[in-house]
Protein backbone atom coordinates (compact mmCIF):
# COMPACT_ATOMS: atom_id res chain seq x y z
CA UNK A 1 0.00 0.00 0.00
CA UNK A 2 1.31 3.35 -1.10
CA UNK A 3 1.39 6.00 2.00
CA UNK A 4 -1.21 8.55 1.72
CA UNK A 5 2.04 11.65 1.40
CA UNK A 6 3.48 9.43 -1.15
CA UNK A 7 0.12 9.15 -2.84
CA UNK A 8 -0.48 12.83 -2.77
CA UNK A 9 2.87 14.13 -4.49
CA UNK A 10 2.31 11.20 -7.48
CA UNK A 11 -1.47 13.47 -7.25
CA UNK A 12 0.35 16.65 -7.23
CA UNK A 13 3.29 15.39 -10.09
CA UNK A 14 1.02 14.16 -12.27
CA UNK A 15 -1.70 17.42 -11.95
CA UNK A 16 1.61 19.77 -12.38
CA UNK A 17 2.86 18.10 -15.68
CA UNK A 18 -0.18 18.39 -17.32
CA UNK A 19 -1.42 21.55 -16.27
CA UNK A 20 1.88 23.73 -16.17
CA UNK A 21 3.18 24.93 -19.16
CA UNK A 22 7.23 23.91 -19.16
CA UNK A 23 7.63 24.50 -23.39
CA UNK A 24 8.91 28.27 -22.94
CA UNK A 25 11.14 27.39 -20.34
CA UNK A 26 12.37 24.24 -21.46
CA UNK A 27 12.83 25.94 -25.32
CA UNK A 28 14.53 28.60 -23.93
CA UNK A 29 16.84 26.45 -21.75
CA UNK A 30 17.90 23.61 -24.53
CA UNK A 31 17.45 26.40 -27.31
CA UNK A 32 21.05 28.24 -26.15
CA UNK A 33 22.46 24.95 -26.59
CA UNK A 34 24.80 23.56 -29.00
CA UNK A 35 25.04 19.84 -30.67
CA UNK A 36 28.00 19.01 -29.32
CA UNK A 37 26.45 19.49 -26.05
CA UNK A 38 23.24 17.91 -26.13
CA UNK A 39 25.09 14.97 -27.59
CA UNK A 40 27.54 14.98 -24.71
CA UNK A 41 25.38 15.41 -21.78
CA UNK A 42 22.63 12.64 -23.42
CA UNK A 43 25.99 10.26 -23.57
CA UNK A 44 26.76 10.68 -20.05
CA UNK A 45 23.27 10.56 -18.53
CA UNK A 46 22.63 7.21 -20.81
CA UNK A 47 26.07 5.72 -21.25
CA UNK A 48 25.37 5.29 -25.09
CA UNK A 49 24.55 8.17 -28.43
CA UNK A 50 21.22 8.85 -28.44
CA UNK A 51 19.68 9.54 -31.94
CA UNK A 52 17.60 12.83 -30.48
CA UNK A 53 19.69 14.15 -28.47
CA UNK A 54 17.88 18.02 -28.24
CA UNK A 55 14.65 15.69 -27.70
CA UNK A 56 16.50 14.15 -24.50
CA UNK A 57 17.32 17.21 -23.21
CA UNK A 58 13.76 18.76 -23.48
CA UNK A 59 12.04 15.87 -21.74
CA UNK A 60 15.14 15.88 -18.69
CA UNK A 61 14.77 19.87 -18.13
CA UNK A 62 11.37 19.10 -18.44
CA UNK A 63 10.98 16.19 -15.88
CA UNK A 64 13.30 18.68 -13.46
CA UNK A 65 11.03 21.71 -13.19
CA UNK A 66 8.05 19.29 -12.85
CA UNK A 67 9.78 18.06 -10.03
CA UNK A 68 11.02 21.27 -8.40
CA UNK A 69 7.61 22.75 -8.88
CA UNK A 70 5.58 19.50 -7.52
CA UNK A 71 7.50 19.65 -4.58
CA UNK A 72 6.66 23.57 -3.76
CA UNK A 73 3.43 22.91 -4.20
CA UNK A 74 3.62 19.60 -2.04
CA UNK A 75 5.38 21.52 0.58
CA UNK A 76 3.10 24.50 0.66
CA UNK A 77 0.04 21.52 1.02
CA UNK A 78 1.14 19.71 3.63
CA UNK A 79 1.64 23.33 5.32
CA UNK A 80 -1.56 24.16 5.18
CA UNK A 81 -3.28 21.04 6.04
CA UNK A 82 -1.10 21.23 9.22
CA UNK A 83 -2.06 24.77 9.89
CA UNK A 84 -5.77 23.59 9.63
CA UNK A 85 -5.63 20.56 11.61
CA UNK A 86 -4.06 22.39 14.20
CA UNK A 87 -6.62 25.11 14.12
Amino acid sequence: MIPKKVALFLAILIACALSVPYEPLTDLLAGSMSLDTAIKISETVLGEAYPEPFEFIDSMITTALNIAVSMIIYLLVIKVFCHVKKS
